[in-house]
């Protein structure tokens, strides 16, 4: 699984950094979207944090490797305003997503008549 969401992450990183400054604003928006989406179905999917964190990993590694030079200086992330608002959006987004607290699940009526609920106090 951890090779999956690596994958996963890298294709996400890889999509964003294609899109993010084509039609500027709207491309920029689009691209946050997808990676918040993306990382909040992870967390939402998985009840540990390390399938999101290697996502994670993947989408800087990506944005990290795409956004450095070459030798004749073409780059895919600029440095104008959609590349470093995609930079400090993927930051934040992926700060959010991680740091993010995993909410219990609420109680239901049903769990207050069952006496062997783990919701309910033992006594």
């Amino acid at each position: 699984m951890a090779f999956g969401t690596f994958v996963l992450g890298t294709s996400v990183g890889v999509l964003v950094t294609l899109y993010h400054s084509a039609l500027y604003p709207f491309g920029l928006i689009a691209s946050l979207v997808v990676l918040a989406i993306f990382l909040g179905a992870l967390r939402v999917l998985s009840t540990r944090r390390w399938p999101a964190t290697t996502a994670a990993i993947a989408v800087v590694l990506s944005l990290t490797l795409l956004a450095g030079g070459d030798s004749s200086g073409s780059v895919l992330i600029l440095a104008d305003n959609p590349g470093f608002s995609l930079l400090l959006g993927a930051v934040i987004i992926i700060v959010g997503a991680l740091a993010w607290p995993r909410i219990a699940p609420r109680s239901k009526h049903y769990d207050s008549e069952s006496l062997a609920s783990e919701r309910t106090p033992q006594q």
